[in-house]
């Protein structure tokens, strides 16, 4: 952290700087702490080569939910700072876990190495060295690699927008389906249960959600969301787990599906779990315009989140009202939310109380 003078005003920006191994400098990224400030900097994402013919991109830990992978042409990834962004239903270390397998990149961290779909590479101690290839892990068949997670280490979500049924955990015993949609935007939700704990234990909950959110302090993203999530209790806004919840329900197999946004979107899987979780699979088919997303896990145990997590960019905005997207599709989003939904039809039935008494009134003149 550093202070800058940009257009008369004193203003804080972040610096990253990477040396070589001769001290020198060979890459520099600056990013205002203020959006709004007007500094005199490159917005433009730096790369630096090494003396072992690896070229590799610099990135800062918002970089990772803000920017379109696509726009990369390349598969080795630094990220500076501490890995403490959130987003739905996931905090940022295991974000970056998700975005080193849905892109296959080598991705270095402050919390770890990701291999591409490899996934976590750990080591003893404080350092860890790894051995990367210089094309990540691109392997289609593989696995997401879960870390296991500690309840009082997961951000609280504000739930408010998101479309939430409660699951059915009686059902699921026998097998229990059910499609769950927020406007246009619909998930298909199969959960089969071997074991359900006691009453005093953890209930859970389907959220879908298909518009746009908060995040961080001054962006507003595009999101489209599938998600099965665990809740002390299922309140309308918030989900807070605490370190004495246990989530002690055994999934014989979970399934998640949803037709998300193809065109400048990217859709990545959601897994937080108390334990390790082996058998998932995350495919990915493309059609028409859509991109036909399924998650499945078997024999999952401990689970806290469990989904797909899309991102659409083409609706991200900022504070300073920077946007790619129509004005009307925000309004559009806002009008298939639970609290409009809610507040329409209150203002309905006052309506019909109206009408019910004028034509009373009407019928008594005549």
């Amino acid at each position: 952290m550093e202070k800058t003078r940009c257009q008369n005003r004193d203003e804080l920006v972040r610096s990253n700087l990477v040396f070589d191994r001769n001290g020198a400098i060979v890459a520099v990224y600056r990013k205002p702490i203020n959006i709004e400030a007007n500094c005199s900097m490159s917005k433009a994402i730096p790369t630096f080569a090494t003396d072992f013919g690896t070229t590799f991109v610099l990135l800062m830990e918002d970089d990772l939910v803000l920017r379109n992978p696509e726009e990369f042409r390349a598969k080795n990834f630094i990220v500076a700072g501490p890995l403490d962004t959130e987003i739905p239903f996931l905090n940022g270390r295991e974000f970056a876990s998700s975005w080193a397998f849905v892109t296959g990149a080598n991705l270095v961290t402050s919390s770890g190495i990701y291999a591409g779909r490899a996934g976590l590479v750990t080591g003893s101690g404080k350092m860890v060295v790894a051995d990367l290839k210089k094309n990540g892990r691109p392997d289609q068949h593989a696995s997401p690699i879960i870390t296991p997670t500690k309840l009082n280490s997961l951000p609280g979500e504000d739930l408010g927008q998101y479309i939430i049924r409660p699951l059915n955990l009686e059902a699921s015993i026998r097998g229990y389906s059910e499609t769950v949609c927020h406007g246009q935007f619909c998930c298909d939700f199969y959960v089969k249960t071997s074991y359900i704990g006691s009453q005093n234990e953890v209930s859970y909950g389907l959220a879908v959600f298909d518009g746009v959110r908060r995040f961080a302090r001054d962006h507003h993203i595009g999101t489209q969301s599938c998600s099965i999530f665990a809740c002390a209790g299922l309140y309308k806004r918030s989900c807070i787990l605490g370190p004495n919840n246990s989530t002690n329900t055994h999934f014989e197999k979970i399934t998640i599906s949803g037709s998300f946004t193809r065109t400048n979107a990217a859709q990545f899987p959601t897994v937080s779990s108390t334990s390790d979780v082996q058998k998932i699979t995350f495919d990915t088919n493309t059609v028409k315009d859509t991109n036909k997303v399924t998650i499945n896990v078997e024999n999952g145990r401990n689970l806290i989140r469990f989904g797909i997590f899309g991102r659409v960019y083409s609706k991200d905005f900022d504070r300073k009202g920077n946007s790619t997207n129509n004005a009307m599709e925000n309004h559009y989003d806002y009008f298939f939310t639970e609290d409009f939904q809610e507040f329409f039809d209150y203002l309905w039935i006052r309506i019909r109380i109206m009408i019910f008494i004028v034509s009373i009134y009407v019928l008594e003149m005549l």
